[in-house]
């Protein structure tokens, strides 16, 4: 399994603190971001970690992958600020170009207070792609997530920030994705804001089951 971070974006949410230094970068709680990410990605199945930045913070993440001992690979999208920024979906591309392996796709500004390898575990039991979701009763919260309508656990449709209501079931930017589903997106040229939007498109055109979050996440800057 490889698994692709994105850490592309530019944050401007949080200026000033995010104007020199990525997201992922930031501390919490004394630690940096996506050494909580990293930390918990030592699955048996996972044999290489990709990162896609921007040029802004590329050597940032070079110099941050230096001092980490997992097989990281480092990718520049070549953007240089927001308004050229390439969107999740073409950073993705860029990740999965010549991969032939299962891939777990994930944001790189939420922090999960669980393991991400029951995720993976579940994923393996049948090999099916799988998004993870959670149950939100917040409108508000709803109108800025995916929305998974799920039957005996499998994705009957999906909503990606909709302010039409259709599922009380939240997904966080956390999918696996078959290696066998992978030619169904290496082909997309479409711009997408969103990682949901991914889910979105390939909801109608693959089997995907969905995995119940057993804990809380903290979405970092929202």
């Amino acid at each position: 399994m490889k698994v692709v971070i994105l850490c592309a974006g530019y944050a401007t949410r949080l200026y000033p603190i995010t104007l020199n230094k990525p997201k992922c970068l930031l501390e919490y709680d004394n630690k940096k971001i996506l050494d909580y990410i990293l930390d918990d990605l030592h699955h048996p199945k996972i044999d290489e970690i990709i990162i896609v930045t921007n040029d802004k913070f590329y050597n940032q993440l070079l110099d941050y992958k230096n001092n980490r001992l997992e097989n990281i690979k480092i990718i520049n999208d070549k953007s240089t600020d927001n308004p050229n920024r390439l969107g999740c979906i073409k950073d993705l591309l860029l990740a999965i170009n010549d991969i032939d392996d299962d891939i777990l796709i994930m944001a790189s500004d939420n922090l999960l207070e669980f393991t991400i390898s029951h995720f993976i575990d579940y994923f393996y039991m049948d090999n099916i792609s799988t998004v993870m979701y959670y149950k939100e009763y917040d409108i508000n919260k709803l109108n800025k997530t995916g929305q998974a309508v799920i039957e005996n656990d499998k994705l009957i449709d999906f909503k990606e920030k909709s302010k039409i209501i259709i599922s009380n079931n939240a997904c966080p930017p956390f999918y696996i994705i078959n290696k066998n589903d992978l030619k169904c997106i290496k082909n997309l040229d479409i711009y997408y804001e969103s990682l949901g939007n991914l889910i979105e498109y390939l909801s109608d055109k693959i089997e995907i089951k969905c995995y119940k979050m057993i804990g809380k996440r903290i979405d970092v800057g929202s």
